[in-house]
Protein backbone atom coordinates (compact mmCIF):
# COMPACT_ATOMS: atom_id res chain seq x y z
CA UNK A 1 0.00 0.00 0.00
CA UNK A 2 2.84 2.39 0.89
CA UNK A 3 6.49 2.07 1.81
CA UNK A 4 9.68 4.13 1.72
CA UNK A 5 13.34 3.80 2.64
CA UNK A 6 15.25 6.33 4.72
CA UNK A 7 18.84 6.56 5.92
CA UNK A 8 18.92 7.33 9.65
CA UNK A 9 21.64 8.15 12.16
CA UNK A 10 20.82 6.75 15.61
CA UNK A 11 21.91 8.57 18.73
CA UNK A 12 21.98 6.45 21.87
CA UNK A 13 19.72 4.02 20.06
CA UNK A 14 17.16 6.73 19.16
CA UNK A 15 16.45 8.18 15.72
CA UNK A 16 13.77 10.41 14.18
CA UNK A 17 12.16 10.13 10.76
CA UNK A 18 9.55 12.15 8.91
CA UNK A 19 7.22 9.68 7.26
CA UNK A 20 6.28 10.62 3.73
CA UNK A 21 9.31 12.85 3.20
CA UNK A 22 10.82 10.43 0.65
CA UNK A 23 7.71 8.83 -0.81
CA UNK A 24 4.60 10.96 -0.27
CA UNK A 25 1.51 9.23 1.04
CA UNK A 26 -0.97 8.36 -1.74
CA UNK A 27 -4.21 10.34 -1.65
CA UNK A 28 -6.30 7.22 -1.09
CA UNK A 29 -4.15 5.83 1.72
CA UNK A 30 -6.85 6.24 4.35
CA UNK A 31 -9.92 5.87 2.15
CA UNK A 32 -12.10 2.79 2.22
CA UNK A 33 -12.40 0.22 5.00
CA UNK A 34 -9.81 -1.94 6.70
CA UNK A 35 -7.10 -1.34 9.28
CA UNK A 36 -3.77 0.38 8.62
CA UNK A 37 -0.57 -0.73 10.39
CA UNK A 38 2.93 0.74 10.51
CA UNK A 39 6.01 -1.49 10.73
CA UNK A 40 9.71 -0.53 10.77
CA UNK A 41 12.38 -2.70 9.24
CA UNK A 42 16.15 -2.29 9.38
CA UNK A 43 17.58 -3.56 6.13
CA UNK A 44 16.12 -6.95 5.29
CA UNK A 45 15.59 -7.86 8.93
CA UNK A 46 12.15 -8.57 10.45
CA UNK A 47 10.11 -5.65 11.75
CA UNK A 48 11.34 -3.93 14.92
CA UNK A 49 9.00 -4.65 17.80
CA UNK A 50 5.23 -4.71 17.44
CA UNK A 51 3.41 -3.07 14.57
CA UNK A 52 1.55 0.20 15.36
CA UNK A 53 -2.03 0.69 14.21
CA UNK A 54 -2.62 3.97 12.37
CA UNK A 55 -5.94 5.81 12.40
CA UNK A 56 -7.06 8.71 10.26
CA UNK A 57 -8.51 12.02 11.43
CA UNK A 58 -11.34 14.00 9.87
CA UNK A 59 -8.94 16.57 8.48
CA UNK A 60 -5.25 17.16 8.79
CA UNK A 61 -2.63 19.55 7.54
CA UNK A 62 1.03 18.99 6.80
CA UNK A 63 3.79 21.54 6.80
CA UNK A 64 4.79 22.75 3.36
CA UNK A 65 7.28 25.35 4.53
CA UNK A 66 8.14 27.22 7.69
CA UNK A 67 5.14 29.48 7.29
CA UNK A 68 2.49 27.43 5.49
CA UNK A 69 0.42 24.27 5.87
CA UNK A 70 -1.01 22.26 2.99
CA UNK A 71 -4.02 19.98 3.02
CA UNK A 72 -2.92 16.33 3.32
CA UNK A 73 -3.64 15.62 -0.34
CA UNK A 74 -1.81 18.78 -1.41
CA UNK A 75 -4.97 20.60 -2.50
CA UNK A 76 -5.22 23.34 -1.51
CA UNK A 77 -1.64 24.36 -0.98
CA UNK A 78 -1.01 26.90 1.76
CA UNK A 79 -4.39 26.10 3.31
CA UNK A 80 -3.07 27.95 6.36
CA UNK A 81 -0.44 30.64 5.79
CA UNK A 82 1.50 32.98 8.07
CA UNK A 83 3.29 35.94 6.52
CA UNK A 84 6.28 37.91 7.81
CA UNK A 85 3.97 40.39 9.55
CA UNK A 86 2.31 37.69 11.61
CA UNK A 87 -0.90 37.76 9.57
CA UNK A 88 -2.64 34.39 9.33
CA UNK A 89 -4.51 33.38 6.21
CA UNK A 90 -6.95 30.51 5.91
CA UNK A 91 -7.67 29.73 2.28
CA UNK A 92 -5.36 32.51 1.15
CA UNK A 93 -1.60 32.84 0.84
CA UNK A 94 -1.82 36.63 1.04
CA UNK A 95 -3.54 37.54 4.32
CA UNK A 96 -4.20 41.26 4.67
CA UNK A 97 -5.24 41.10 8.34
CA UNK A 98 -4.23 39.38 11.58
CA UNK A 99 -6.72 36.67 10.66
CA UNK A 100 -7.98 36.55 7.08
CA UNK A 101 -10.39 33.78 6.05
CA UNK A 102 -11.32 33.29 2.39
CA UNK A 103 -14.14 31.02 1.20
CA UNK A 104 -14.13 28.61 -1.74
CA UNK A 105 -15.19 31.44 -4.07
CA UNK A 106 -12.07 33.46 -3.20
CA UNK A 107 -14.19 35.96 -1.29
CA UNK A 108 -13.28 37.27 2.15
CA UNK A 109 -15.46 35.49 4.72
CA UNK A 110 -13.97 36.80 7.97
CA UNK A 111 -11.22 39.15 9.07
CA UNK A 112 -9.78 40.15 12.42
CA UNK A 113 -7.37 43.07 12.64
CA UNK A 114 -5.88 45.29 15.31
CA UNK A 115 -5.38 48.22 12.97
CA UNK A 116 -7.77 50.60 11.26
CA UNK A 117 -7.13 49.03 7.85
CA UNK A 118 -10.51 48.42 6.32
CA UNK A 119 -12.15 50.26 9.21
CA UNK A 120 -13.00 47.24 11.36
CA UNK A 121 -11.61 44.99 14.08
CA UNK A 122 -13.81 41.98 13.33
CA UNK A 123 -15.90 41.37 10.23
CA UNK A 124 -17.82 38.25 9.29
CA UNK A 125 -19.12 38.50 5.76
CA UNK A 126 -21.88 36.69 3.94
CA UNK A 127 -22.33 36.69 0.20
CA UNK A 128 -20.72 39.63 -1.58
CA UNK A 129 -17.74 41.49 -0.15
CA UNK A 130 -20.05 44.37 0.80
CA UNK A 131 -22.56 42.25 2.68
CA UNK A 132 -21.66 41.78 6.35
CA UNK A 133 -23.19 39.46 8.94
CA UNK A 134 -21.28 41.00 11.87
CA UNK A 135 -19.05 44.06 11.82
CA UNK A 136 -17.11 45.42 14.78
CA UNK A 137 -15.54 48.73 13.81
CA UNK A 138 -12.56 50.00 15.78
CA UNK A 139 -11.64 52.80 13.39
CA UNK A 140 -10.30 55.94 15.04
CA UNK A 141 -13.26 58.01 13.87
CA UNK A 142 -15.87 55.49 15.03
CA UNK A 143 -14.78 53.77 18.23
CA UNK A 144 -16.66 50.70 19.49
CA UNK A 145 -19.05 50.52 16.56
CA UNK A 146 -20.51 47.03 16.38
CA UNK A 147 -22.97 46.29 13.58
CA UNK A 148 -24.93 43.07 13.09
CA UNK A 149 -26.27 42.69 9.56
CA UNK A 150 -28.84 40.51 7.86
CA UNK A 151 -29.81 40.51 4.18
CA UNK A 152 -27.63 43.57 3.68
CA UNK A 153 -29.45 45.65 6.30
CA UNK A 154 -28.26 46.61 9.76
CA UNK A 155 -30.27 44.79 12.41
CA UNK A 156 -28.46 46.06 15.51
CA UNK A 157 -25.64 48.57 15.96
CA UNK A 158 -23.68 49.54 19.07
CA UNK A 159 -21.91 52.86 18.73
CA UNK A 160 -20.04 54.29 21.72
CA UNK A 161 -22.71 53.00 24.13
CA UNK A 162 -25.62 53.96 21.88
CA UNK A 163 -27.83 51.22 20.45
CA UNK A 164 -29.39 51.41 17.00
CA UNK A 165 -32.05 49.10 15.58
CA UNK A 166 -31.98 49.42 11.81
CA UNK A 167 -29.50 52.32 12.16
CA UNK A 168 -25.74 51.92 11.76
CA UNK A 169 -24.77 55.14 13.56
CA UNK A 170 -27.23 55.75 16.43
CA UNK A 171 -26.87 59.20 17.97
CA UNK A 172 -29.11 58.49 20.96
CA UNK A 173 -28.95 55.87 23.69
CA UNK A 174 -31.58 53.95 21.66
CA UNK A 175 -32.48 54.75 18.05
CA UNK A 176 -35.00 52.82 15.95
CA UNK A 177 -35.01 53.23 12.18
CA UNK A 178 -37.55 55.73 10.90
CA UNK A 179 -40.39 54.62 8.61
CA UNK A 180 -39.75 50.91 9.06
CA UNK A 181 -42.18 48.44 7.50
CA UNK A 182 -43.44 47.57 11.00
CA UNK A 183 -43.72 49.79 14.07
CA UNK A 184 -42.05 48.91 17.36
CA UNK A 185 -44.46 47.20 19.75
CA UNK A 186 -44.26 46.26 23.43
CA UNK A 187 -46.46 45.42 26.39
CA UNK A 188 -45.18 48.40 28.36
CA UNK A 189 -42.57 51.12 28.44
CA UNK A 190 -41.88 52.70 31.83
CA UNK A 191 -39.95 55.90 32.48
CA UNK A 192 -37.90 56.86 35.53
CA UNK A 193 -39.92 59.46 37.44
CA UNK A 194 -39.29 59.20 41.21
CA UNK A 195 -38.88 62.42 43.17
CA UNK A 196 -35.61 60.89 44.44
CA UNK A 197 -33.95 61.94 41.21
CA UNK A 198 -35.59 65.36 40.83
CA UNK A 199 -35.22 68.85 42.31
CA UNK A 200 -36.77 72.27 41.73
CA UNK A 201 -40.19 70.58 41.41
CA UNK A 202 -42.87 73.11 40.46
CA UNK A 203 -46.46 72.81 39.25
CA UNK A 204 -46.87 73.82 35.61
CA UNK A 205 -48.52 77.19 35.01
CA UNK A 206 -50.33 78.41 31.92
CA UNK A 207 -50.81 74.85 30.70
CA UNK A 208 -54.23 75.53 29.17
CA UNK A 209 -52.91 78.45 27.18
CA UNK A 210 -50.06 76.31 25.87
CA UNK A 211 -52.41 73.51 24.83
CA UNK A 212 -54.58 76.01 22.96
CA UNK A 213 -51.53 76.99 20.89
CA UNK A 214 -50.84 73.42 19.80
CA UNK A 215 -52.23 72.12 16.51
CA UNK A 216 -53.17 68.51 15.93
CA UNK A 217 -52.72 67.52 12.31
CA UNK A 218 -53.12 64.57 9.95
CA UNK A 219 -50.43 63.95 7.35
CA UNK A 220 -48.70 61.44 5.06
CA UNK A 221 -45.09 60.39 5.66
CA UNK A 222 -42.85 61.22 2.71
CA UNK A 223 -40.83 58.00 3.02
CA UNK A 224 -43.66 55.51 2.55
CA UNK A 225 -46.78 57.72 2.11
CA UNK A 226 -48.28 56.15 5.23
CA UNK A 227 -51.18 58.22 6.60
CA UNK A 228 -50.74 59.33 10.19
CA UNK A 229 -51.67 61.99 12.72
CA UNK A 230 -49.81 63.91 15.39
CA UNK A 231 -48.10 67.24 15.93
CA UNK A 232 -45.43 69.21 14.10
CA UNK A 233 -42.17 69.29 16.05
CA UNK A 234 -41.25 72.80 14.90
CA UNK A 235 -44.62 74.15 16.06
CA UNK A 236 -44.42 72.39 19.43
CA UNK A 237 -40.86 73.71 19.94
CA UNK A 238 -42.21 77.26 19.88
CA UNK A 239 -44.63 76.47 22.71
CA UNK A 240 -43.19 73.61 24.78
CA UNK A 241 -39.54 73.13 23.76
CA UNK A 242 -38.93 70.78 26.72
CA UNK A 243 -40.67 67.91 24.88
CA UNK A 244 -38.83 68.41 21.57
CA UNK A 245 -35.43 66.99 20.62
CA UNK A 246 -33.22 68.82 18.16
CA UNK A 247 -30.48 68.02 15.67
CA UNK A 248 -26.86 68.51 16.70
CA UNK A 249 -27.05 72.15 15.66
CA UNK A 250 -29.57 72.72 18.47
CA UNK A 251 -31.94 74.55 16.13
CA UNK A 252 -33.67 72.10 13.80
CA UNK A 253 -36.47 70.21 15.57
CA UNK A 254 -36.31 66.44 15.09
CA UNK A 255 -38.77 64.58 17.35
CA UNK A 256 -41.43 64.97 20.04
CA UNK A 257 -41.67 63.06 23.30
CA UNK A 258 -45.45 62.68 23.25
CA UNK A 259 -45.53 60.98 26.66
CA UNK A 260 -44.24 64.11 28.39
CA UNK A 261 -47.13 66.11 26.98
CA UNK A 262 -49.35 64.23 29.44
CA UNK A 263 -48.09 66.44 32.27
CA UNK A 264 -49.13 69.56 30.33
CA UNK A 265 -52.52 68.08 29.42
CA UNK A 266 -53.21 67.12 33.06
CA UNK A 267 -52.58 70.64 34.31
CA UNK A 268 -54.52 72.08 31.37
CA UNK A 269 -57.57 69.93 32.24
CA UNK A 270 -57.31 70.92 35.91
CA UNK A 271 -57.06 74.58 34.93
CA UNK A 272 -60.05 74.21 32.63
CA UNK A 273 -62.03 72.49 35.39
CA UNK A 274 -61.31 75.38 37.72
CA UNK A 275 -62.67 77.77 35.11
CA UNK A 276 -65.75 75.59 34.62
CA UNK A 277 -66.24 75.45 38.40
CA UNK A 278 -66.01 79.22 38.62
CA UNK A 279 -68.57 79.62 35.82
CA UNK A 280 -70.94 77.25 37.60
CA UNK A 281 -70.71 79.34 40.74
CA UNK A 282 -71.50 82.46 38.70
CA UNK A 283 -74.52 80.75 37.14
CA UNK A 284 -75.75 79.74 40.59
CA UNK A 285 -75.33 83.30 41.85
CA UNK A 286 -77.26 84.68 38.85
CA UNK A 287 -80.07 82.17 39.48
CA UNK A 288 -80.37 83.31 43.09
CA UNK A 289 -80.59 86.93 41.96
CA UNK A 290 -83.37 86.09 39.49
CA UNK A 291 -85.30 84.12 42.08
Amino acid sequence: MWSEKQLVTPSNGIFNVFLGSVTPFPKDLFTGTGERWLALNVGNNPPLGQRTQITSVAYALKANSANALDAPDGDPTSAVFVDNNGNVGIGTGRPSFKLHVVDNSARTAMVITQSNVGGYGLAIKSGSDDNYAILINNAADNINRHVFYGNGDAYLALNGGNVGIGRTSPGNILTVVQNSSTDPIADAWTTYSSRRWKRNIKTLEGALEKVQQLRGVSFDWEADEKHDLGLIAEEVAEVIPEVVSFEDNGKDARAIDYSRLVAVLIEAVKEQQREIGALREEVKALKRQVE
